[in-house]
């Protein structure tokens, strides 16, 4: 492995003033000059099959995503214990002139939950189905940790492509360690066969119809790239009924993050609109906020736990696509900007 060149205390200091003079968000690093970021994108989806396992109906499909930037993707993991059942994750940026930086990122990596030996990075593709014209169908993918690595030679003519790969699966380590290393070369990308495990959605219960699949890595804006929001590639397919057969008849393909995939929005159809704004008391205890894309899919979180009550104030109460119960959005008071589930622990007064 090669020898990590950091920045020193007083640069990195420079760096977190800077970014906190414009406004940049926790973790989010100014490009440097000379940085070599990486570009992520998604390739075609395929190999689409039906099946049924144990009484549920299972979406299956092959992905893969590629690394198409100036310099490669890859994440290192740390944490201080084996007792710790989670890893940090740093991004790693190579410079031109040989350097390397890392930036502090929010993701994380879990070990195994899919039976392999090895750590995971959580949600770096995530998976979204919706029949068409109807998001309220929306299911999303069961697979969300990565252990990512040079698969295969994806787009060879990409400049500063490797001839070889280089990124190993066993750097993703196993129970034992305390670092991890995880990485896509720049050409190369990292394939998930359909028959993988959790490589699928559960479509039980969902009627046949005209369907799309999206796959989107980095929807969560994890990592810094030299292109945000090419991060999509979509599929339009046609499922029969359930007792019908499983041939999947493929519509058509397109890349591009339809239907505003990673922007994120304030409200959905047949919502509740209080006019005026009504208030609402978030009692003292645990709080989890989301931003949410069109189809209910968490592109960010937050977590809070104030030892008192804390207001704010609503304009819509609706039910969110693929999830339970009905939801707030709030639009003034420390947790704007973000939706939360209407519980007993929130009290809305129109």
């Amino acid at each position: 492995m090669n020898v990590v060149h950091r920045l020193s205390p007083g640069a990195i200091a420079v760096m977190v003033v800077l970014s906190t003079l414009l406004g940049l968000a926790p973790g989010r690093a100014i490009a440097l000059e000379g940085d070599r970021r990486p570009n992520l994108q998604s390739a075609r989806i395929k190999d689409w099959h039906i099946q049924t396992v144990n009484g549920r109906r299972l979406l299956r499909f092959t992905t893969m995503f590629v690394n198409v930037g100036h310099g490669p993707f890859e994440l290192r993991g740390h944490r201080e214990s084996t007792s710790d059942p989670t890893m940090s994750i740093n991004q790693i940026i190579y410079n031109a002139d040989g350097t390397v930086r890392p930036i502090q990122t929010d993701a994380i990596a879990k070990y195994a939950g899919d039976g392999h030996d090895h750590w995971h990075v959580q949600n770096v593709v995530i998976y979204e189905v919706w029949r068409i014209g109807d998001v309220a169908t929306t299911r999303r993918g069961s697979k969300i940790g990565f252990c990512f690595f040079d698969t295969s030679a994806a787009r060879p003519g990409t400049p500063g492509a490797r001839r070889s790969r280089y990124y190993q699966e066993e750097w993703c380590g196993t129970n034992s360690v305390l670092r991890n290393r995880v990485g896509v070369s720049v050409g190369w990308g990292d394939v998930y066969p359909w028959d993988f495990v959790l490589q699928w959605v559960d479509i039980t219960g969902l009627p046949g119809g005209r369907y799309r699949v999206r796959a989107t890595v980095d929807l969560q804006d994890d990592y810094d790239e030299t292109v945000e929001d090419d991060n999509c590639t979509w599929s339009t397919i046609d499922i029969p009924n359930p007792g019908e057969g499983n041939t999947v008849s493929l519509v058509n393909q397109g890349f591009g993050c339809d239907a505003n995939a990673m922007q994120p929005v304030s409200t959905y159809p047949d919502a509740r609109t209080f006019e005026p704004a009504a208030n609402v008391v978030f009692h003292a205890g645990p709080h989890t906020g989301y931003v949410l894309n069109s189809v209910g899919t968490e592109l960010d979180h937050i977590w809070r736990n104030p030892s008192s009550p804390r207001s704010g104030t609503t304009a819509v109460r609706t039910r969110v696509p693929g999830r339970p119960g009905y939801w707030i959005y709030v639009i003034a008071g420390p947790y704007s900007g973000y939706w939360f589930r209407d519980t007993a622990a929130i009290d809305v007064m129109p």
